[in-house]
């Protein structure tokens, strides 16, 4: 089950430290400022080593097949594929491996595809630093570890349309809704615009609406727009 930051104790966190292994991770976000924020912070500890920090997607997929490091430090949104797709693919990969989406996002409909796509932690940006590092350590011991805020969301709210999502059409309605078109939406996953297409038309059918606007309408409803 998922942990909140408000069940880690300082014990718990404390013990994790003393009896981890030097932890590779790599930190993956488009904002220079914030790779190099978290760098400086993860390094000054005895335990993290941050192997490598890239600005895509596709970067790390590439960076973790090389350098196979235990933690991914992931964003929700980047340029081309994005944290989501990231996340797939590292995991189709690597069944083992181990990825905290790491967003701005602090909306549970993110975090649910987040660990449906594979994550093993979802952290809002906003939190507190410490929370950055009970999320890395519990995350690294096999467990997962949500932001408090958002376990609280999930707990609380009702089940909605976007719930019946699948990961792929979960994106492809943010990247509608955002402007991106079909053409240029199967150029950035690598498929076919018919396949896009299918894609548009399984939304509508689930979410049961008729047309592109009343789509982008119930995307910003759910606050799904950047």
């Amino acid at each position: 089950m998922a942990r909140s930051v408000a069940l880690v104790t300082m014990e718990l966190v404390s013990i994790l430290f003393l009896h981890s292994k030097n932890m590779k991770v790599l930190i993956a976000d488009d904002h220079a400022m914030i790779r190099s924020g978290l760098s400086l912070m993860l390094e000054q500890t005895d335990e993290i080593e941050v192997v490598a920090d890239v600005s895509s997607g596709e970067q790390a997929y590439e960076t973790y097949c090389r350098e196979k490091p235990d933690i991914v430090l992931m964003d929700m949104n980047m340029p081309g594929i994005g944290g989501l797709e990231s996340t797939r693919r590292i995991k189709a990969r690597a069944a083992d491996a181990k990825i905290i989406i790491y967003s701005m996002h602090d909306n549970a409909l993110y975090a649910k595809q987040a660990i449906a796509a594979g994550a093993a932690g979802y952290l809002i940006k906003s939190g507190e630093i410490s929370e950055l590092f009970a999320a890395i350590k519990l995350v690294y011991s096999g467990q997962q570890y949500l932001s408090h805020s958002i376990a609280l969301k999930i707990a609380l709210n009702s089940s909605s349309p976007i719930d019946s999502l699948t990961t792929r059409e979960f994106e492809v309605l943010c990247l509608l809704a955002s402007g991106l078109s079909v053409k240029e939406i199967a150029s950035l996953f690598t498929i076919s615009k018919k396949t896009v297409a299918t894609y548009q038309t399984q939304l509508k059918h689930k979410l049961n609406i008729n047309n592109a606007v009343d789509l982008i309408k119930l995307a910003y409803e759910y606050d799904l727009v950047n």
